[in-house]
């Protein structure tokens, strides 16, 4: 009862008005760049789909600093970048929901408040962020391999925050990181560092290339380039046979499970974001046929359009 107490009373004193959105560098820097927040698909995992109520898109945010998935005991801060957002105007334009992902109940609560979308972004950063929030200990600054890149990432964010008028703050301890305190801006960071406004371009990589590199053809792609209305190359054709029917003549649950892992995989912060423009690219297809599931999906709208389209099934 005690536990449950504090639950509520961190739901209602801390997270009245105000939630968070957790992340990686990569992702924060890009929806600064873009103004806007990619939600993630639905679609991907069976809970997902579950706990998302019918919509294809949702964004994951906190109602208190203190859950599980941003701090767990004495450990360390899961992510390094965390966005304030103003609960009231996400309620006006989404529908919302209280998850407890895990099933763990007061103790182990995520504390997630999910708000839900038939669209894949959020725009408007003006309308919805409060205030950045950036943890760069030195735990952080250690999983870099190139320290220039990791302080080009820092002063970037304070560019770009600074463009959209967003508070933005750099904290070097965890806890302060928590608690919001005693912060400094990219640029007191960057200083502290001895990388001085007058030295910052030439020092950084300012023209910081952040360019995919072709990767191969995952099962994801296949399946958009199906319906892209384009021809099809042997070379793409020759691949999703061998996709289909190593996978797909008796039974599809190991084609469905690989989509499923694509899509998931697509979502982690990372420098391929075009993969994450796939995800879009096929959550629009799922949609427009009213499938509910990828299941769904692939069971009664891919298997049987591949079946006539190459004739496979004659």
């Amino acid at each position: 009862m005690k536990a449950y107490k504090v639950f509520l009373e961190n739901y209602i004193c801390e997270g009245l008005g105000t939630v968070y959105h957790a992340t990686e560098f990569s992702q924060a820097l890009n929806i600064l760049k873009t103004g806007c927040i990619d939600l993630s698909p639905a679609l991907g995992a069976s809970i997902e789909a579950k706990l998302s109520k019918g919509k294809y898109y949702y964004l994951s945010t906190m109602r208190t600093l203190s859950s599980n998935f941003m701090k767990r005991g004495s450990d360390s801060p899961r992510k390094n970048v965390y966005f304030e957002l103003d609960a009231n105007s996400l309620d006006h334009n989404l529908e919302s929901a209280s998850v407890d992902y895990w099933g763990a109940g007061p103790t182990g609560s995520e504390s997630e408040e999910r708000y839900l979308s038939n669209n894949d972004r959020i725009c408007g950063l003006d309308k919805y962020v409060k205030s950045v929030h950036v943890l760069a200990d030195d735990d952080s600054r250690s999983r870099v391999e190139d320290p220039k890149r990791y302080f080009t990432t820092i002063m970037e964010l304070g560019m770009y925050a600074r463009k959209s008028k967003i508070p933005i703050y750099v904290y070097t301890d965890g806890n302060k990181y928590i608690a919001q305190r005693d912060g400094m801006t990219p640029d007191e960071y960057l200083e502290s560092n001895g990388i001085t406004s007058e030295n910052k371009y030439d020092e950084l990589y300012w023209n910081d290339i952040r360019q995919s590199q072709p990767s191969e053809k995952t099962l994801m792609d296949l399946i958009v380039n199906f319906y892209s209305g384009e021809k099809i190359t042997s070379q793409d054709y020759k691949k999703l046979q061998d996709k289909f029917y190593w996978t797909g003549r008796a039974n599809l649950s190991d084609f469905i499970v690989e989509l499923k892992n694509t899509i998931n995989s697509a979502r982690r912060p990372g420098r391929d974001t075009n993969k994450r423009y796939i995800v879009k690219d096929l959550m629009d297809i799922i949609q427009r046929s009213k499938s509910k599931s990828i299941e769904d999906f692939i069971e009664n709208i891919f298997v049987p359009d591949v079946k006539n389209k190459f004739g496979w099934n004659k």
